[in-house]
C-alpha cells in the first residue's frame, strides 16, 4: 500500500506542467527501510530515490547511529610504545557516506562538513590531528566514505543514489537527509530513517543482553563457574 502511494505521488510530481519547473521541495524515500544482519552478513546496498526539480542540485547524506569513540596516540618510552595522550569523540556518526548530483557542485558536504567534537581540551592543531586519525581509522574499516556517491537523474524530476553498507555495519537507526539547492541556496530538505537490526540467534542473544543486562551477566558467570568445575572434576578423574 505504501509503495502504491509513493509511486502515485512520484508520478503526479513528475507530470509535466507549467508549475513543475518551479517546485521548491524535495521528496525522499528508501527502497528498504530495514536491513537485517545475520550470521553470514557480508554487506548490503541501500537504494534511495525521490523527486526534485531538474534545475536543482541535490546532496544526500547517510549517517549511522551516534557513538563515542577514543583515539589514542602512542609514544616511545624506554623502547616501549605506550599510550601517551588520547581524545574522546562523543556522539559522532558510526557510519557516514554522502552523494552529490554533480561533482562540479561546490557545497559544504562530505567529511569536511562533519562536526567531530572532542571531549578533551587540546590545541586546535592537536584536535585536527586526532580528527584526521579518527577519520582514517573509520575509512580503513569502510565505515566512512572516501569519495562521494553520484546522485543519478534518470529523467524528469526523479533522482536515485546507492550506498554500500560494509560487513561490519553498526546496528541502530540510520538517518538519510536529502537537500535541494538552487543557485547555492537551500530550498528544500527532508529526512528518512532506516534501521539496521541483528536477527537470528545472535540477535536474540544481543537483545537479551540489552534488555536484561544483569541476568545476562549472571548467566555468563554461572556458565563460566560450571565450565571451571567440570574441568576440575574431569582432571581429578584422570589422576
Amino acid at each position: 500500500m505504501r509503495s502504491i502511494f509513493l509511486l502515485t505521488t512520484l508520478i503526479l510530481f513528475c507530470a509535466p506542467s507549467a508549475s513543475a519547473q518551479d517546485v521548491s521541495s524535495i521528496i525522499l524515500d528508501v527502497a528498504q527501510e530495514q536491513v537485517s544482519i545475520t550470521a553470514g552478513f557480508d554487506g548490503a546496498k541501500v537504494v534511495v530515490f525521490g523527486t526534485a526539480s531538474p534545475q536543482d542540485q541535490i546532496t544526500i547524506t547517510l549517517k549511522g547511529p551516534p557513538r563515542n569513540m577514543i583515539v589514542r596516540r602512542k609514544k616511545n618510552i624506554l623502547g616501549m610504545w605506550l599510550n601517551a595522550v588520547s581524545q574522546e569523540f562523543r556522539n559522532i556518526p558510526s557510519y557516514y557516506s554522502y552523494a552529490i548530483s554533480s561533482p562540479d557542485f561546490k557545497v559544504k558536504v562530505g567529511l569536511d562538513a562533519l562536526d567531530l567534537p572532542g571531549a578533551e581540551s587540546v590545541s586546535s592543531l592537536q584536535q585536527r590531528d586526532f580528527q584526521d586519525a579518527l577519520v582514517r581509522n573509520l575509512q580503513a574499516q569502510n565505515l566512512y566514505a572516501t569519495d562521494a556517491v553520484p546522485v543519478l537523474r534518470p529523467g524528469g524530476n526523479l533522482f536515485r543514489a546507492e550506498f554500500n553498507l560494509p560487513h561490519n555495519t553498526p546496528i541502530g537507526a540510520f538517518t538519510l537527509e536529502a537537500t535541494a539547492y538552487r543557485e547555492n541556496v537551500i530550498i528544500g530538505r527532508t529526512q528518512r530513517v532506516m534501521r539496521v537490526i541483528q536477527t537470528g540467534v545472535t540477535g536474540q542473544i544481543q537483545n537479551f543482553a540489552l534488555d536484561y543486562s544483569f541476568a545476562y551477566a549472571l548467566s555468563g558467570l554461572i556458565i563460566a563457574l560450571m565450565a571451571g568445575l567440570g574441568s576440575f572434576f574431569l582432571s581429578r578423574r584422570d589422576v
